[in-house]
């Protein structure tokens, strides 16, 4: 794949001071830069796109202009219609609740829509929402002409730069160039606003998007709307052109009867009060001595037979207390229930039949050791069964 040439320094900043050196107009020169109509029908397109052109002359100038620079500036500003002379009116882009990067502060503040609209239109190249370059119609033919200007990437020093990054080089220069330069801001109300790529990516797309449905749509007849519908409507009611006027027996309504005064209020049961003695006083007691009480016999409250009795004890499941019920019936028929108690299980030596136990066996390693049997003693016993456990540390 062969790589494009490097770019060249633009040299048409020369031909184009030749081209509008003569930029004070006749009369009839102006009416016809105000007579021609661009894409949004508006009168004054030949002067928009006089002035887009000079003004991307300025890209290859050392960022400042001179005298004569400036009265042509001045002479194309001129010859504008009227409303292109107008200051730019940026789209309103305020929220009741900024959010984001316009966040609102913790204390209250009131928000003026014009002031925000303003300051988020003029943000820098790095802030978002920017302005769109259709804020007014100069700032959108320079825009478009360095489209036309950069079909695509360039390779700059061995380096390649994007589309929009040279778009927006070219752009910002030509911004700084008029904005550093007071004759021209007092003298005009030229605004060139600030751009970002995402703002500049986003109108172009549009822009194609809209050219492309306008094409489509252009040899396509639109259909008129049917004036008449397919069934006949009903006619039309006929209104009396007089009221009649005449005896007329009026139509009684019937409403609910008149309660207002007949409702009883109710009796209100009054609480019993405390009556209010005169408070007696206390005086000191005598401290008496304490003698031990005399130990009372247990109460006891004859049952009748038809009366169960009440029980104090707290409720328990009916499961225990059925339960509870059977074992005082079977322990009264003289069933008694052997306790389960676990037994450990007893294991006896296969070499002396005998039981063992932690006293005379030892088990090493699934070994036993019986000493009545064995003809080693244990020490001998447990150092054989640690070779044989780890055969590596055998020295």
């Amino acid at each position: 794949m062969k790589r494009p040439a490097p770019v060249r320094r633009m040299q048409h900043s020369t031909a184009n001071k030749g081209s509008i050196a003569s930029c004070t107009m006749s009369e009839t020169d102006v009416e016809e830069h105000l007579q021609s109509v661009g894409p949004d029908g508006l009168p004054g397109f030949s002067a928009i796109q006089d002035l887009a052109e000079y003004l991307v002359g300025l890209v290859s100038g050392n960022g400042s202009l001179t005298a004569q620079q400036v009265q042509q500036v001045l002479d194309l500003w001129k010859n504008l219609s009227p409303s292109d002379k107008l200051r730019t009116v940026f789209e309103a882009r305020f929220d009741s609740q900024p959010a984001h990067r316009f966040r609102a502060p913790k204390t209250k503040s009131t928000i003026e829509p014009g002031v925000q609209s303003t300051e988020c239109s003029t943000r820098a190249p790095d802030s978002v929402p920017a302005a769109k370059p259709d804020c007014n119609r100069y700032v959108e033919a320079v825009v478009q002409r360095f489209f036309a200007m950069f079909p695509c990437y360039r390779v700059v020093d061995r380096q390649t730069v994007k589309r929009m990054s040279l778009i927006m080089n070219g752009y910002n220069k030509i911004r700084g160039t008029i904005h550093s330069n007071a004759i021209v801001m007092r003298e005009t109300n030229i605004q060139l606003p600030f751009l970002n790529q995402r703002t500049l990516q986003a109108w172009h797309n549009d822009l194609i998007r809209k050219e492309n449905k306008d094409m489509l749509s252009q040899g396509l007849e639109e259909g008129m709307p049917r004036m008449t519908a397919e069934n006949p409507l009903l006619p039309a009611v006929k209104f009396p052109s007089t009221l009649q006027v005449g005896d007329i027996n009026p139509y009684n309504f019937s409403s609910l009867p008149n309660t207002s005064g007949s409702v009883q209020p109710k009796k209100r049961k009054l609480k019993t009060t405390i009556s209010q003695s005169v408070p007696t006083p206390i005086l000191p007691s005598v401290p008496t001595p304490i003698l031990p009480s005399p130990i009372k016999p247990p109460l006891i409250i004859p049952i009748a037979s038809n009366i169960m009795p009440v029980s104090l004890q707290p409720a328990m499941h009916r499961q225990t207390q059925r339960y509870r019920q059977i074992k005082i019936k079977e322990e009264a028929e003289g069933k008694v229930c052997i306790s389960y108690h676990k037994i450990k299980p007893v294991r006896n030596c296969k070499k002396c039949g005998e039981i063992i136990s932690i006293d005379t066996h030892v088990n090493l390693w699934g070994s036993l050791y019986c000493p009545k049997t064995a003809k080693e003693t244990l020490e001998e016993f447990k150092k054989r069964r640690y070779l044989e456990r780890f055969p590596d540390k055998n020295t």
